[in-house]
């Protein structure tokens, strides 16, 4: 006789995928398994004493029957066969080692959905609804530490501790994936997340993370926090991260390139490229171009285009198209259509199915092997092209400056034709288009339009501050649209990004902070005291000795004191180390005096070291 598939699944995912868009990573159970088939071997075995056997009968009846997703399930199964181990099978050595690897098993499965519930978390909104879900989240948080406490005791009582954590896990999992889903049922609304910046923002790109980071560039600016240079933006989740990477120049356009990270291109051939999982800048510009690149796009990391242009030496206009490859970037020969036009922007479905569109109405395809000219059924120059993510129809260009709107599109017989607008509609810069071909389109004056079903209608109500010029708009996995822009014309200031959707946006900007020049060394001078967090005493285990002491301590560990983890990457409002040093830690469940215990607490500067170190990533920089 074997059992049924075991499987210890986190409860949470289970019930949130659909809402979240995010597979849980596949988690059998072995270990509880081999529990159950040890027990229906000695339910079939003639040999054993009535007594064990009638014992073993018992015990295994929960392996037999099928076998139901999450913790829960698989706890019930243990804890029928830890009754029967501490009474008729307690002389059965085999089961109880059986028995302790399964709770091992157990303990990093309720790992699991605690913190999975933690991710959940950052996606509900602040406010009541937040606080009903994390009260849920520490009443099972507590349980589990209950178990963690009798696994060291007796497998008995640990697995009656484990089925009640899972059972609440559960639980908190069915309330949080409601929240989720009354929350992203709400209408969209506009926010004005950012405005007032010294430097126009050019560009906005967002991944197709559940919890998306979000990056914004643009122009060349002293006035906002984290000094001068061209803006780069990042937004993890709590607030935006200026991050330094050059000293000087405008930024016109971001991208994510698979497996490279995310790239910024434009003046003066400057192109550089951001790792989000350590924050290293590295400088990728192009060798004796001195005119803007306006566009970048990449489909691997050996695989990535920049186009621009500007004035040719004798005269006319010169257009750029570079390939990278890795390691060099080649210069491009173009079409003759595009030999004296601008290329302003670049935009690929796959390797073999890349576009790029610029002055004189000109749009370029590249097939894998060349590229060709393509009838786009206008001359206005056509600033942005981009289509739907898998490739595929519409594909849509946007532009005519200083002229009526442009767009033109790319239909189901592959042929383009320029879209018939209403009469009175100002120039378009930016566009974007999501899987389903609907999309948005920007330009100057706040300017929106909204494509739904195959046609194009104004939107009104966006509350653009100033009425000043959107440059880009982009969608991310969520629906949620992002649109930025500024004064574009002379000094590229007024940066504003503008979103749409049910999600509230962060809008403070922060300058970066890293961990070995700001956050270790705070808080090592302030909590690395014999009695408080130096080993080989540290309370909590918690080391502020070191750099990699303090990171290793805090980033994604879970706290024993509060159901939010030390530091959660991106988010200061669901990390406990950021609730202890200001003194909220109470609010979110944890126990004890603000940390440092010194009465007045970190320096105001070296909060915002932290709180910009943990919003950025918590990076090991």
């Amino acid at each position: 006789m074997t059992s049924s598939p075991c499987r210890f699944a986190p409860a949470l995912w289970a019930m949130l995928a659909l809402l979240t868009t995010v597979a849980p990573a596949a988690f059998a159970g072995p270990a509880v398994d081999a529990v159950g088939e040890h027990l229906a071997a000695g339910a079939a075995d003639g040999g054993l004493p009535s007594k064990e056997r009638r014992a073993c009968v018992r015990a295994a009846k929960p392996f037999v029957r099928a076998d139901l997703p999450g913790a829960t399930d698989d706890f019930k199964k243990l804890v029928a066969a830890a009754r029967e181990a501490r009474g008729p099978l307690r002389g059965d050595t085999t089961l109880a080692t059986l028995l302790d690897a399964a709770l091992v098993e157990a303990r990093a499965t309720l790992d699991s959905d605690a913190a999975a519930l933690v991710q959940v978390l950052v996606l509900i909104d602040p406010g009541r609804a937040r606080t009903v879900v994390e009260r849920a989240s520490s009443t099972a948080t507590r349980l589990r530490l209950k178990f963690v406490a009798a696994v060291a005791e007796e497998s008995a009582k640990a697995a009656d501790a484990g089925l009640r954590a899972a059972s609440s896990y559960a639980s908190a999992a069915k309330l949080a994936a409601k929240t989720l889903g009354r929350q992203d049922r709400r209408p969209a609304r506009w926010t004005v997340a950012v405005e007032g910046l010294g430097g126009a923002l050019l560009s906005v790109w967002t991944d197709g993370a559940v919890v998306p980071s979000t990056y914004t560039v643009g122009a060349s600016d002293t006035t906002t926090a984290g000094g001068s240079g061209p803006l780069f933006l990042r937004l993890s989740g709590d607030a935006w991260v200026r991050v330094p990477v050059l000293p000087s120049g405008d930024l016109w356009w971001v991208t994510g390139v698979p497996g490279d990270g995310v790239w910024a291109c434009g003046s003066g051939g400057q192109l550089v490229r951001y790792d989000p999982q350590t924050g290293d800048v590295a400088e990728r510009s192009v060798p004796g171009v001195t005119a803007i690149l306006y566009g970048v796009w990449g489909a691997a990391a050996d695989d990535v285009w920049t186009v621009g242009g500007g004035e040719a030496i004798g005269g006319g206009t010169a257009p750029e198209l570079h390939h990278w490859n890795g390691l060099a970037w080649t210069p491009v020969a173009v079409p003759p259509a595009a030999a004296n036009r601008i290329l302003y922007k670049v935009w690929g479905s796959a390797a073999d199915d890349v576009w790029a569109c610029g002055s004189g109405g000109v749009i370029l395809h590249y097939d894998g092997a060349k590229w060709t000219s393509v009838a786009s059924d206008t001359v206005n120059t056509l600033l942005t092209i981009q289509g739907s993510p898998g490739g595929g129809n519409p594909v849509v260009a946007v532009g005519a400056p200083g002229t009526d709107a442009t767009i033109t599109e790319r239909g189901v017989s592959g042929a383009w034709k320029r879209v018939a607008l209403s009469a009175g509609l100002e120039s378009l810069n930016g566009v974007a288009i999501d899987a389903n071909g609907d999309g948005y389109a920007a330009g100057v004056f706040g300017q929106v339009l909204r494509r739904s079903g195959g046609a194009w209608t104004k939107v009104t109500g966006v509350p653009t501050p100033g009425s000043l010029d959107h440059h880009a708009v982009t969608i991310d996995a969520r629906g949620g649209a992002w649109f930025v822009g500024g004064s574009l014309t002379g000094a590229l200031d007024g940066g504003f990004l503008l979103h749409f959707g049910p999600r509230t946006v962060p809008s403070q900007v922060l300058a970066r902070a890293t961990l070995r020049g700001d956050v270790a060394p705070a808080l090592n001078a302030a909590c690395a005291t014999i009695g408080c967090h130096l080993a080989p005493f540290a309370n909590e285990n918690l080391d502020f000795a070191t750099a990699e002491s303090t990171r290793g301590g805090t980033f994604g560990v879970a706290s024993t004191q509060s159901p939010i983890p030390r530091v959660l990457a991106g988010r200061p409002s669901q990390s406990y180390l950021w609730h202890k040093l200001v003194g909220t830690h109470l609010s979110v469940g944890g126990s004890g005096d603000r940390m440092p215990n010194t009465g007045t607490g970190l320096p105001q500067r070296q909060l915002d070291f932290v709180y910009a170190w943990i919003a950025e990533g918590a990076l090991d920089d």
